[in-house]
């Protein structure tokens, strides 16, 4: 009878229980669901949704959250007097780096962010146990703007006891998919021929896209901005992208 592990059995224990259980090497891949209906199926068209929702922390940006802290962890950048993470963010990262950083034995996390957040998100970022800092400005503010909250954040990530992950810069963010996802989605779907994904600052969609582009030279990559005027956070509008070309990715 072939030897079953625990984590084909998605069974997690021990005194690494929790990191574990975040860790996309020692899960079950992410699912690919078919959506079952829709315009172009009758012409041959299969189309597969990649449920990252389905992750620990229910959201894609715990893979890059993730990746940064162990891998600061193994460089030595976050050792056992760092008690406090700093970042400018509203939205996913940011509470999956309140969570990640608990199990890792960080007490706090601080997120810096626009004043312009809607009460609900802040609201939300109490919840998961996050310390808020508001800036006023643009929503989306330049890194390099020393008035900004991407610059603050940095420079106090640099005082003693402290940590800014930098997810605009660190190359930890993107590496995770090209570390988990793209290598899930093409054990899942070896025929995969278009990949689509939407744009914020650009990682995911560019290095998940290069990493399946570099074992399918053919495949076709999609980046999907949101509507002028559309207030879906995270991904951008067309005329918002201009600034995002200023990360490395």
């Amino acid at each position: 009878m072939p030897t079953i592990t625990s984590a084909e059995l998605n069974v997690y224990s021990g005194d690494n229980v929790l990191v574990d259980f975040y860790d996309p090497d020692k899960c079950p891949p992410v699912p690919l669901v078919e959506v079952p209906r829709h315009p172009w199926r009758s012409h041959g068209v299969r189309i597969y949704a990649k449920l990252m929702s389905s992750l620990p922390a229910a959201n894609v940006k715990s893979l890059p959250a993730l990746n940064m802290l162990l891998r600061a962890r193994e460089e030595g950048k976050v050792t056992k007097d760092i008690n406090t993470i700093i970042e400018y963010l509203s939205g996913s990262t940011v509470i999956s780096l309140g969570i990640l950083a608990h199990i890792v034995g960080i007490e706090t996390v601080k997120a810096y962010l626009s004043n312009k957040t809607s009460p609900a998100k802040l609201d939300l970022l109490r919840f998961f146990g996050l310390d808020i800092t508001l800036f006023p400005g643009h929503g989306q503010p330049e890194p390099l703007d020393p008035n900004g909250g991407i610059f603050a954040a940095t420079q106090d990530g640099q005082a003693d006891g402290a940590y800014n992950p930098d997810q605009y810069s660190n190359p930890n963010n993107w590496k995770s998919h090209v570390h988990w996802t793209a290598p899930q989605i093409l054990r899942q779907l070896p025929e995969i021929k278009v990949f689509a994904s939407s744009i914020g600052t650009s990682g995911t969609v560019t290095r998940c896209g290069l990493a399946l582009r570099k074992a399918k030279p053919d495949i076709t990559r999609v980046g999907v901005c949101t509507a002028p005027n559309d207030r879906i956070p995270g991904p951008r509008s067309y005329s918002l992208l201009e600034p995002v070309t200023w990360f490395p990715w």
